[in-house]
């Protein structure tokens, strides 16, 4: 695909990845785990290295990390990780959960 090539789909997965964005990290990342992180958005259970307390959310980036396996990403990642969904179906996933 070339820079000049746009179609709907491209758009529509842009769309997808902003709109997920914005939903409260936190709260999704306890919804779709079962644990519970610091209100501050610390001390979570990382779900790919099981390291403890050092999964935390930054918010101004609107990204997680763990601190031991230094896995990094935001809700659609997290959500492409752990079940193999992409695009409207991690959308969805992540708009149940927020």
């Amino acid at each position: 695909m070339s820079w000049g090539d746009y179609s709907a789909d491209s758009y529509e997965r842009i769309d997808y990845f902003k709109q997920a964005r914005e939903f409260d990290l936190k709260l999704f990342y306890e919804n779709y785990t079962g644990n519970r992180m610091h209100p501050r958005g610390s001390g979570g259970q990382c779900p790919f290295c099981d390291g403890g307390h050092s999964f935390s959310v930054y918010w101004k980036r609107r990204i997680y990390k763990c601190h031991k396996c230094q896995w990094s990403g935001d809700a659609m990642n997290l959500v492409y990780r752990l079940e193999g969904l992409k695009g409207k179906e991690a959308y969805e996933l992540i708009k149940s959960l927020s």
